[in-house]
């Protein structure tokens, strides 16, 4: 069989809880969201899509469990456009899993499928609520369609959705990791000094301790490139924010110039030909007096010499 390079890494969430290794952490996020207590997590089938890279490390995980087809994504920044990409995703796990198991979509019989469950994972520094829905619908330009996709958005930060966090030790102590880093960062620790120091911390208190004595090394390489890439891709959005910002000016300006001599060039005509038209009116009128003047000298003029007058008099 050939092999195929990977060309993105899994970020620390999809490690900690999209490994085969990590089925029981998988689990324990299932139970702590739908409120079950499934303990054999055997039944936890991975079946995450590796095309959905962001920032060239994959941060998504799904698996199948009690007739539930269960995807995740961790976000840092807010998106209103996470149903679009849940309805892509979701697309790609239809026809995966229609392929697997056999089943005719022609067929005249009703199809029993998993039921998809989207949730979003929210570790951002934005002040967002705790929970929040967040519906495909609301990106149709031109109002309702006939197809529906959500997203549940959960605010994990610490302090945010406790009986949640309670219920996932190895949720809470991830979001207790990320936000350790935050902290030292603010302090004014470089970014890899941060992770660093967060890591022992975590592991001198108890938190993911076993997972981050067996995979210290590979957890602060994700960390750390995870946080960068991040950083990374803000400074870029900026940064094209910026530029865009500068375009639209400069944009605007010669628009506003060109419209503005337009407009200018056409007042100038209208106020022209006013004026002009004024003035002709009145040179119209004055060589109009004179003209009638001297027509009406030349008529008496040829009255006075037909009567035998000398027309000198109207000299005297």
């Amino acid at each position: 069989m050939p092999t195929v390079k990977r060309t993105y890494k899994d970020s620390l969430f999809c490690h900690l809880f999209g490994r085969e290794e990590h089925r029981a952490n998988a689990l324990e996020l299932y139970n702590a969201l739908r409120g079950s207590s499934h303990t054999d997590s055997s039944k936890v089938e991975f079946n995450t899509i590796d095309s959905f890279v962001y920032l060239g490390y994959r941060n998504d995980v799904s698996f199948l469990i009690d007739d539930e087809m269960m995807l995740f994504e961790h976000q840092s920044t807010h998106s209103p456009n996470m149903p679009l990409r849940g309805l892509l995703y979701f697309a790609k796990l239809f026809t995966k899993y229609i392929s697997e198991h056999e089943l005719d979509l022609y067929g005249s019989g009703k199809l029993a499928i998993p039921t998809p469950r989207f949730t979003v994972l929210y570790f951002g520094t934005g002040n967002r609520p705790d929970q929040e829905t967040m519906s495909l619908s609301a990106l149709f330009a031109s109002g309702p369609g006939d197809i529906e996709v959500t997203a549940t958005v959960l605010n994990c930060n610490e302090g945010r959705n406790e009986a949640i966090m309670n219920a996932s030790e190895t949720l809470r102590g991830y979001a207790h990791l990320l936000a350790l880093i935050r902290s030292k960062q603010a302090c004014g620790l470089d970014l890899r000094k941060a992770v660093d120091e967060a890591v022992d911390e975590c592991i001198a208190e108890g938190i993911l301790e076993a997972y981050l004595t067996n995979h210290r090394a590979e957890a602060r390489d994700m960390l750390f490139t995870m946080e960068y890439e991040e950083r990374a891709q803000e400074i870029h959005r900026k940064a094209i924010a910026r530029e865009a910002r500068e375009q639209g000016y400069k944009e605007g300006h010669d628009e506003g110039y060109s419209a503005g001599r337009d407009e200018g060039y056409s007042a100038g005509l209208d106020k022209g030909y006013s004026e002009g038209r004024d003035e002709g009116v009145k040179q119209g009128i004055e060589q109009g007096i004179e003209q009638g003047i001297e027509q009406e000298r030349e008529r008496i003029m040829k009255a006075l010499k037909n009567a035998g007058i000398d027309p000198a008099v109207l000299d005297e």
